[in-house]
C-alpha cells in the first residue's frame, strides 16, 4: 500500500470523526471529556511508572551491590584468618625454642608443622626459613622455596614488617605472607615464617556460603582477574563491584569483588513492571471508551429533550 492509498483511507475516517463532532454538542462534550480523562491518566500513569521504575531499578542495584559486598567481606575474613595464623605462629614459643636450640631442631620443627592446617580446611602451606631466607622446615610435601636474596627479606628482618605479595605459579595465584619469628620479650629475630595459600581456594571458601547464580571474580587494582567463579557464559552481563575492606597495611594493593548476572534476568522485574503498566493502560482505555459511549448517549438524549422542551 503506497502513500496515496494511505491518505485515501485516513481521509474518510477523519471526515467521519469531524461530522460526528459537528452533529451535536453532546458529541463534542463527550470527546473533550474523553481526551481530558486520557490526558490526565497518561500523565499520572507515566509519572508513577517512571517513579516506580526508578525505585525497582535502585532496589536491583542495591541487591547486587549487597551480594558483592557480602562476598567481599567473606574474602576479607578468610585473608584475616591467614594473617592471624601467621602472627600467632611466628611468636609461638615452640617454634622460637626450636630455632634457638640447634639440638633436635629438625625433629621439633617437623613436629610443629605437621599439625598445621589452614583455616576452614584451606590448603595453606606454612614454612620457616633462616635469616638468609633458606628453608628449614615446613608442612609442604614438595621441596620448599628459598627466599634467599628476596627484595623484601631485609625489611622483614631489620624492621619487623609483615610482608605480603600475590605471586603467580603456573595458572594459579597465591597469597604469600612473611613474618619474622621473634622472641616476644626481647624482640630478637630468629628467622622467617611464610604462609603460602592459593587465591582460588581463598575465594572459593569466601563465596561458598552465598547461594545465587551470579558469576563472581576477585580483581586486583590493576584489573587482573585473580580468582573466578563462573557459573555460565553471559551474553549481556550486568555488573556490580565492591572493594574488599582489608585493614592490613602490608597487603599488596586493593582488591575488588565483582558479581555479574544476565541482563534480561537481573532486570526482569522492570520488564514485568512495564508489562503490568501496559496491561493496566489497555484496560483503562477500554473502560474510558465504554463510559464515554454510555454517558455520551445519555448526554445527547438529555440535550435533545432540553431543546424540545
Amino acid at each position: 500500500m503506497d502513500d496515496t492509498e494511505n491518505t485515501s483511507t485516513i481521509a474518510p475516517a477523519a471526515d467521519r470523526v469531524r461530522r460526528w463532532l459537528e452533529a451535536s454538542l453532546g458529541h463534542r462534550i463527550t470527546a473533550f471529556s474523553l481526551i481530558l480523562a486520557l490526558t490526565i491518566s497518561t500523565v499520572v500513569g507515566l509519572g508513577s511508572y517512571i517513579a516506580l521504575h526508578e525505585v525497582v531499578r535502585l532496589a536491583i542495584e542495591r541487591d547486587m551491590s549487597y551480594r558483592a559486598g557480602l562476598a567481599a567481606r567473606n574474602v576479607e575474613g578468610v585473608i584475616n584468618l591467614l594473617y592471624r595464623d601467621a602472627s600467632r605462629m611466628s611468636s609461638n614459643t615452640l617454634l622460637v625454642r626450636a630455632l634457638t636450640q640447634p639440638a633436635g631442631r629438625d625433629e621439633e620443627l617437623a613436629s610443629f608443622f605437621s599439625t598445621y592446617s589452614g583455616p576452614g580446611g584451606l590448603s595453606a602451606v606454612a614454612s620457616v626459613h633462616d635469616m638468609s631466607g633458606r628453608p628449614l622446615s615446613g608442612g609442604a610435601t614438595t621441596p620448599m622455596r628459598s627466599y634467599e636474596g628476596a627484595a623484601w627479606l631485609r625489611r622483614v628482618l631489620q624492621l619487623g614488617f609483615t610482608y605480603s605479595e600475590i605471586t603467580a605459579e603456573g595458572n594459579r595465584r597465591y597469597l604469600l605472607i612473611a613474618r619474622p619469628v621473634v622472641t616476644p620479650l626481647s624482640a630478637t629475630y630468629h628467622g622467617i615464617l611464610v604462609l603460602h595459600a592459593p587465591l582460588d581456594e581463598i575465594f572459593g571458601k569466601a563465596v561458598a556460603t552465598i547461594f545465587d547464580d551470579y558469576n563472581k571474580r576477585l580483581v586486583s587494582d590493576r584489573g587482573e582477574v585473580l580468582a573466578e567463579l563462573r557459573w555460565r557464559t553471559l551474553a549481556h552481563p550486568v555488573h556490580a563491584s565492591h572493594a574488599v575492606p582489608l585493614d592490613i597495611a602490608a597487603f599488596p594493593g586493593q582488591l575488588r569483588l565483582e558479581v555479574a548476572g544476565e541482563h534480561d534476568e537481573v532486570l526482569a522485574p522492570l520488564t514485568w513492571l512495564a508489562a503490568c503498566y501496559a496491561g493496566a493502560a489497555g484496560i483503562l482505555l477500554i473502560l474510558l471508551l465504554r463510559l464515554a459511549r454510555r454517558y455520551g448517549a445519555r448526554l445527547n438524549s438529555a440535550l435533545a429533550k432540553q431543546r424540545l422542551g
